[in-house]
């Protein structure tokens, strides 16, 4: 069995692999992200905040030789997770889990970094690796905010709006899935005719 981080604080699992190794240290740092714009009549420069940049994690780890594995067998299951590619064959995405990390709420990083050492008095390796948190791209929705129609004689029913207050004519008036999305009506629900009062 591979042996893992013992400190239960300094687990990480990137998808479903536990890194193999002894928690030394990690450190998670973020930052704001800024626009500088020149102000007329000054030397300097006016920052204008925009955002922040994608967090850096930083691991150090020792992976140890013992009964069960030694410790470039465990490296290889480090250089394996640095080096997977995609189908695309770019750096592939990783869902992080670890208690710290979930604290500033990152969920999906990029294995950015692994740099390794080595000395003469040991059978260890210390690790150190480097992640970047990963936000994909917002797709913009398909479902565009509905607008109201500007012809005021149309009946745009909501949650509350009785099925017999729906005409035919409005119906015709306003696009089906309009009523459907915003009223969850089906269209043989609707009549064909204002209701007539026989009075």
């Amino acid at each position: 069995m591979m042996e893992v981080i013992t400190n239960e604080a300094g687990d990480i699992k990137l998808n479903d692999t536990l890194l193999p190794g002894t928690f030394i240290r990690m450190e998670v740092g973020g930052k704001l992200r800024f626009d500088e714009k020149d102000v007329p009549g000054s030397s300097g420069k006016r920052k204008q905040p925009l955002g922040y940049e994608d967090a850096e994690i930083t691991l150090s780890i020792r992976l140890l030789t013992d009964d069960n594995s030694d410790c470039y067998e465990k490296l290889d299951v480090l250089t394996s997770l640095f080096h997977n590619i995609d189908n695309s064959a770019k750096p592939y995405v990783y869902r992080i889990v670890n208690r710290h990390v979930t604290k500033w709420n990152i969920r999906e990083v990029l294995f950015s970094e692994l740099r390794t050492s080595e000395t003469n008095q040991d059978n260890t390796i210390e690790a150190a690796l480097s992640f970047v948190e990963y936000k994909p791209a917002l797709v913009e929705a398909e479902a565009k905010a509905y607008i109201p129609p500007t012809n005021s004689n149309v009946v745009i029913p909501d949650k509350t709006t009785e099925v017999s207050q729906v005409t035919m004519a409005d119906f015709k008036k306003a696009d089906y899935n309009t009523y459907s999305s915003m009223g969850d009506l089906k269209k043989s629900e609707y009549i064909d005719s204002p209701a007539i009062d026989d009075d």
